[in-house]
This record gives C-alpha cells, structure tokens and sequence, in this order.
C-alpha cells in the first residue's frame, strides 16, 4: 500500500541528452493517463524517498541505479479532482546504449529536450524539464 500523497519521480538523461519518457497507459482514474511522464509512482510502506525513486526506476525501466540519483526539487501536484501530492524529483545520467525495459506504461521513448517538453507532459514535469 503506498504513501497516497508522498511521490517519487525520477528524470532520466542519457549520454546524448536525451530525456526518457513514458506514456502512461490510458485507464480510467489515473493520474496523467494517456500522457507522457517521467518515471515514478508513490512510496511503499516506510520507504524513504530516495529507495523509492530507485525502486520505480528499476521496476518500471529494469535500470538499476542504486545511489546514482541527485535529488531535483519538490513541488506540489494539483491535477483536476485527483487529490493534491508532493513530487520528490530525482535525476540520473544513462548510457545512451542502456537497454530500457517497458515494465508499466505503454512505452517509453527518449527525445531531445526541444521535443519532450512539446509532448503531451503534465505541467509539473515541463517545469522540472525547463530548468534542467
């Protein structure tokens, strides 16, 4: 059972500056369905916000990146009638050769930053992409 109003979310760059994204599927009552997002969800049990980030990261992805991540910014989530969160954001560098494995969402794909923040990404995430 997760921390309902504690997330993770973690933003990942590869080494020719490439921002992965996910589309998240498109189901009823999820939060951001349909659009692309960064990969992360909300903490389990008395996880701490960087075990969760890096657990996400490896069950979404299979990247396994055990204290390689640098902690972004905190923000507040307010999304249509989904109740309000806080973000914890985290950021790593990948190869670019590293192979990512699709465990939740529809796909993921890495783009350009030019591009990424013109895809369909909730306002929160654009705001964290602009600054990086």
């Amino acid at each position: 059972m997760g921390i309902s109003n504690i997330s993770t979310a973690v933003i990942v760059q590869n080494s020719i500056n490439q921002f992965l994204l996910q589309l998240r599927d498109n189901k009823r009552g999820l939060r951001y369905s349909g659009m692309w997002g960064s990969v992360g969800g909300e903490l389990l049990g008395t996880e701490n916000i960087i075990t969760g980030a890096t657990r996400e990261l490896k069950e979404e992805t299979g990247i396994d990146l055990i204290n390689k991540l640098s902690f972004i910014t905190k923000k507040i989530d307010l999304y249509k009638n989904h109740k309000p969160k806080i973000v914890y954001f985290f950021y790593c560098r990948v190869n670019s050769k590293i192979k990512i494995h699709c465990y939740e969402g529809q796909m993921f794909k890495f783009f350009k930053k030019s591009e990424a923040i013109k895809q369909n990404i909730p306002k929160i995430l654009h705001q964290v992409l602009i600054n990086l």
